[in-house]
């Protein structure tokens, strides 16, 4: 997994992003995942696919503004 972050000094991150395999946790595999977070441009973008078979898991792109409720900032019962 890599991961770079790009920000102004002193300032929370402008661009997050994540390449790279990571263990799934609901089927207990590893995958490929791709995570972009850019709230200059207010952007949301992640794809979890399956490297075996090429299948995508779960893919999301939407404003960074519409993506709330996952998960630190899911609301509590």
């Amino acid at each position: 997994m890599i991961g770079a972050k790009a920000k102004h000094p002193k300032q929370r991150p402008f661009l997050e992003q994540k390449i790279g395999d990571d263990l799934h946790k609901k089927s207990n595999t590893w995958m490929s995942l791709e995570r972009v977070i850019d709230r200059a441009k207010n952007w949301y973008k992640e794809i979890i696919v399956n490297p075996k078979t090429g299948e995508i898991i779960h893919k999301i792109e939407e404003p960074l503004s519409d993506h709330t409720d996952h998960g630190s900032a899911k609301k509590r019962k």
